[in-house]
């Protein structure tokens, strides 16, 4: 599609907060799809972005540049804001969104964890709809390059009663038809817990050993910690109401590329801040609610510290 049309053959108006790796990813399949997509971003993200566009690397995708609106201030109300923002920089990164300027929108978090949506509510209402992206691995090369190495990726949704479900439908349609594999769930715990079960365990076994999962599956010590992890997460899952099968959840785990690795470990490896607390801090913690210990999650937690600590 030439690129002066795009904006006037748009379905649907979508603004990302936080183009990383996640955001720039999505903000330029949406683009590329022909909905009005716009970033919002830092000011060096947005300067980057509005001089050279998003390029995104993808075998299984192809190779663009992506040239949506990029701003340091959200301008003007989407239909649709994806919020990519790791948790450590949220609250900073929600003053470019302010609430007035989302009245009507649905919010789409695509965070790791689930402790932000209580932020997120109490800033902008019930309109905050359940999210996850999974099977993907994306690395942001530079401000205006992201590279995309798994197949496609999966965002999941859900709102217990606050959303209607006609308008999730539409952002899923609006996805898939990006080349985001994207579906609508009955619950929201489903949605939460489907992504963090698996992810708190890998996470935590990547970044605690700094290898990549195929290592780490391969080496009993590891492997024990990723084990204990899945098991320990897949108990909390169950008594906050998520539908998780133990078995199926290690059997995705056995069937992960050996070379992939984790967003955890990458920034414990380069003494940047990360989402420890956010992902096992915050499984440790719904634990704590139900009366269920987590052992292995906090010898992960003191390994990964340490290694933190090592590497600033």
């Amino acid at each position: 599609m030439p690129e002066e049309n795009r904006a006037s053959d748009s379905k649907m108006s979508v603004a990302t907060l936080g183009p990383g790796a996640v955001g720039g990813f999505v903000a330029g399949l949406l683009w590329r799809a022909g909905e009005r997509s716009m970033c919002v971003g830092a000011e060096d993200e947005a300067a980057a972005i509005a001089e050279n566009g998003i390029r995104i690397e993808s075998d299984s995708l192809g190779d663009f540049v992506a040239r949506p609106k990029a701003v340091s201030s959200l301008d003007e109300r989407p239909d649709v804001l994806f919020i990519a923002v790791k948790a450590p920089f949220l609250p900073e990164a929600l003053d470019r969104a302010r609430p007035e300027l989302v009245s009507g929108s649905i919010i789409v978090p695509l965070l790791n964890g689930f402790e932000h949506m209580a932020l997120l509510r109490e800033r902008y209402g019930r309109r905050v709809a359940a999210a996850t992206i999974g099977n993907v691995e994306l690395k942001r090369l530079a401000l205006d390059h992201v590279l995309h190495t798994t197949k496609s990726a999966r965002i999941e949704l859900a709102s217990d009663a606050d959303i209607d479900a006609a308008r999730l439908d539409s952002v899923a349609r609006m996805l898939n038809g990006a080349g985001i594999v994207a579906k609508v769930l009955d619950k929201e715990a489903d949605v939460i817990w489907g992504k963090l079960t698996r992810l708190s365990a890998l996470a935590c076994a990547t970044a605690a050993s700094g290898l990549p999962i195929g290592e780490v599956r391969s080496i009993p010590e590891w492997r024990r910690l990723l084990d204990g992890c899945l098991r320990e997460s897949a108990a909390v899952a169950a008594a906050e109401g998520a539908n998780i099968d133990l078995s199926t959840e290690t059997a995705k785990i056995n069937s992960l590329p050996d070379s992939l690795g984790t967003s955890l470990q990458r920034d414990v490896a380069a003494g940047q801040p990360s989402e420890l607390d956010a992902i096992a801090g915050a499984v440790v913690r719904a634990a704590s609610k139900h009366g269920i210990d987590c052992p292995t999650f906090r010898e992960a937690i003191a390994l990964i510290e340490s290694s933190s600590r090592k590497n600033k």
